[in-house]
């Protein structure tokens, strides 16, 4: 898919008919619902985690050109992050909340009358906070809050199908770029580091990272 996101971009310039919803000057507002579910399973060192993530996101955006617009994104998200260990006889249970915002332009190429076919770069920003439960029968057991900040910078390939007139489905499967994180920790009776930063590039394509949603094009 990433490959076929590629020689779209490239093949861009040599379209000369937008899709009557975008052409320049035509505005965009959506709504998108996007999921994430990872589980690993590791059975010889008795470990187990599971990612689920959650998010609702909104787009506002303006055809600067046929078939290219730019905008704002807003958003909020919210993820649960368990990990168990039988070996080692501990749970780990981390919530975060996180509010976002940030820009996208999308590049359109038109399959059908009512079908295109995108490519959104988009650079956002998240501010949030992080809970964390620890459970252990032979450790010292825990709960601790933090703060959050993320950074995120890629493109995601995505379809936009026309229901009726200015009313689209759209939706958009995996994420390639880079992804930067910090994390206030706070303090628990085992590690007393402050904070911790993170970054990630990630080549996700899978149908375990997809956003969906509706949009209009006026």
């Amino acid at each position: 898919m990433i490959a076929v996101g590629f020689l779209v971009i490239s093949l861009m310039p040599l379209v000369n008919q937008a899709n009557i919803y975008t052409e320049r000057r035509n505005l965009l507002v959506g709504g998108y619902f996007e999921y994430l579910n990872s589980t690993l399973d590791q059975v010889d060192l008795s470990y187990e985690s599971t990612l689920r993530s959650y998010g609702l996101n909104m787009n506002f955006g303006w055809f600067l050109y046929d078939d290219f617009a730019i905008g704002l994104k807003v958003g909020y998200g919210y993820s649960q992050d368990k990990e168990k260990v039988t070996s080692s006889d501990y749970d780990l249970d981390i919530k975060t909340d996180i509010f976002k915002v940030g820009l996208f332009m999308r590049n359109y190429i038109e399959l059908t009358g009512s079908i295109s076919f995108f490519v959104e770069s988009s650079l956002v920003s998240g501010f949030g906070g992080t809970d964390s439960h620890f459970v252990s029968d032979t450790l010292v057991s825990y709960t601790k809050s933090g703060d959050r900040f993320e950074l995120e910078a890629g493109i995601r390939p995505g379809m936009v199908i026309f229901i009726r007139k200015g009313l689209a489905a759209e939706f958009t499967v995996g994420f390639l770029g880079f992804s930067y994180t910090r994390h206030d920790t706070g303090e628990d009776p085992t590690d007393q580091q402050a904070s911790t930063t993170q970054l990630d590039f990630s080549m996700d394509v899978s149908l375990l990272r997809i956003q969906f949603g509706l949009a209009v094009y006026f």
